[in-house]
């Protein structure tokens, strides 16, 4: 537990805070600011005007002012950058105990990773009249590879898309890009909602077999206590 950061007058006035807390029939005065799109050290202190626990509990202005200090105290000594690549929702939870009388920062985030994967595959033997129509119309298609074109897709927040092109920037033909949207609303139906999935499709001309590698993406929320004072 840190020490020392608050004042007596600050731990005065976070007393009374928690007295009007309790006037308004609740415990904790619960604060979130959404952070996502900007940074911490950036709040908006104007904004933040109501506790998000009780509708209608204004934020005493004298609060913000021991809110800004704190939250700088925590931008300079305690704050990370989540470790991913990139996060999805980030937000500032402070709560403000009024029995307790303690108050806490806390950070939220969540961020998506690939996780369960599938395989998927298609022959001459599975297949052969959509497979052979497939394989005819990628006999026109103009490559650097020998053998083998590679088609990728990415879906999430319900909405989906399939490259329109190979990884070697061939152009692909649209039976084959019908053809592949159709097996993936077969096979993996909903590959473009809410976290979503990915993939690719590997055509080998040499042995025309088609092969579907899909990787279902998870959302992981991640919560971090920043600081925790009595007062």
């Amino acid at each position: 537990m840190e020490k020392n950061i608050l004042t007596n007058e600050e731990k005065v006035y976070l007393k009374r805070t928690s007295n009007y807390l309790m006037s308004l029939g609740i415990d904790e005065g619960v604060i979130n600011i959404d952070i996502q799109d900007s940074y911490i050290k950036d709040i908006n202190w104007d904004w933040v005007t109501h506790f998000d626990n009780k509708y209608g509990a204004e934020i005493p202005e004298g609060l913000k002012p021991i809110l800004k200090k704190l939250t700088d105290y925590v931008v300079e000594n305690v704050y990370e950058e989540p470790g991913v690549d990139y996060v999805d929702y980030e937000s500032l939870d402070i709560r403000i105990d009024a029995i307790r009388k303690e108050i806490l920062f806390n950070r939220y985030y969540s961020y998506t990773q690939a996780g369960y994967e599938d395989f998927t595959d298609w022959n001459m033997e599975s297949d052969p009249e959509d497979i052979e129509s497939i394989f005819n119309e990628l006999g026109l298609v103009k490559s650097d590879s020998n053998s083998t074109l590679v088609l990728k897709y990415n879906g999430s927040g319900d909405s989906g898309y399939l490259e329109n092109r190979f990884d070697d920037g061939s152009e692909a033909p649209s039976v084959v890009e019908d053809w592949a949207y159709n097996q993936l609303s077969s096979n993996h139906g909903g590959w473009e909602n809410n976290e979503g999935s990915e993939g690719y499709f590997e055509f080998d001309r040499e042995l025309k077999e088609i092969r579907l590698y899909h990787t279902y993406n998870d959302q992981v929320t991640e919560d971090d206590d920043l600081l925790l004072l009595k007062f």
